[in-house]
């Protein structure tokens, strides 16, 4: 089991009753001796690009585990002000993410870090394809009293534990992905729930998605590219007016007669091009004239649910969604052909 280290090098030994006021003039002296000795490693903190943020030294421990699930976690410890949780970390030329609190003991610092099995990609609905080094497993580790204690997801069924931001945070119900890193067939997956709040620390933290195997659609997935639902940008948004406010709507597939719900999602932008998460929508859903009562339409928060019924009638016709934000500007539209 680990230890605090408390022996502090080449500081003097007093019984003055003053012993605080001599660790906290001698501790900075006693870690950096422990940081440039043998024990200690050169490690790099990294973003999702695996671009060096910085190099710093640091002790990793838990090196040597006991059993194959904790060979995947290790222990880092630094000086304070150093880590942030959802921090990537690349050490031993693997890539680790920090899925704890940061704590200290008003010496150093100390987190843990799992290796990252997996590289997850997304696109958004500006096009651009985005890439997250990311832990995914089939358990969920308990909590509280039963913090021990995993419990294994039925066959077909995985988590993702990857760091929040702007981008990740738009992973929402019903997005789908490649989690199979099989070369030419990866099997995709569909998002059934996003827990946004169970590693929230503040400014900082995780998304734990729980996702499901789905069926590949080869008219739109891409295993070349790692994307599901893949859409050329040039053709599904349009370039903004030039010092407007506007808006890009996405559906998280083909819209089928008879066929799953399927989620309509829009994203505000400023003329700046920066995303605004606090508009408001205001739907207009124009429908096939006298097919109207064919559709089940549903509003969850920002977003619109469709399912199609099952007339082949409606193959063919189109659907056309526009939004705008609630205080006006935003403006958008997205046009969907009915499919078999």
């Amino acid at each position: 089991m680990a230890k605090d280290w408390y022996l502090i090098g080449n500081s003097p030994i007093y019984n003055s009753g003053f012993e605080n006021d001599e660790f906290q003039q001698y501790k900075d002296s006693g870690l950096d001796d422990i940081l440039n000795s043998p024990i200690s490693s050169s490690v790099q903190i990294v973003d999702n690009d695996l671009n060096v943020v910085s190099d710093i030294r640091a002790v990793v421990q838990n090196n040597l585990a006991d059993t194959p699930s904790s060979t995947l976690q290790r222990r880092i410890m630094t000086k304070i002000g150093t880590l942030n949780s959802q921090d990537y970390i690349k050490y031993d030329n693997k890539i680790y993410l920090i899925n704890s609190i940061v704590g200290n003991n008003q010496w150093y610092e100390k987190a843990i870090m799992q290796y990252c099995n997996f590289t997850l990609k997304f696109q958004s609905s500006d096009g651009i394809i985005h890439s997250y080094p990311c832990i995914v497993d089939n358990r969920v580790q308990g909590t509280g009293d039963t913090d021990t204690k995993t419990m294994t997801l039925p066959s077909g069924r995985k988590i993702i534990l990857i760091p929040y931001n702007e981008h990740t945070i738009l992973l929402r119900n019903d997005k789908r992905l490649f989690v199979d890193i099989h070369p030419t067939h990866p099997m995709p997956y569909k998002i059934d729930f996003v827990d946004s709040t169970k590693f929230n620390y503040g400014d900082k933290g995780l998304l734990e998605i729980y996702v499901s195997e789905d069926a590949l659609r080869k008219n739109t997935d891409r295993p070349d590219l790692g994307v599901c639902d893949y859409f050329n940008p040039s053709e599904e948004v349009e370039s903004p007016v030039e010092g407007y406010s506007y808006a890009t709507i996405t559906c998280s597939g083909d819209l089928i007669a008879g066929g799953v719900t399927r989620t309509i999602t829009p994203t505000f932008y400023e003329a700046d091009s920066t995303i605004n998460n606090t508009i408001i929508p205001v739907w207009d859903i124009v429908l096939p004239l006298g097919y109207e009562d064919q559709f089940v339409i549903t509003y969850v928060d920002n977003q619109v649910k469709i399912k199609v019924a099952e007339n082949y009638d409606l193959i063919e016709k189109t659907i056309t969604f526009n939004v705008m934000g609630h205080d006006g500007g935003y403006g958008g539209n997205l046009t969907l052909i009915i499919t078999i």
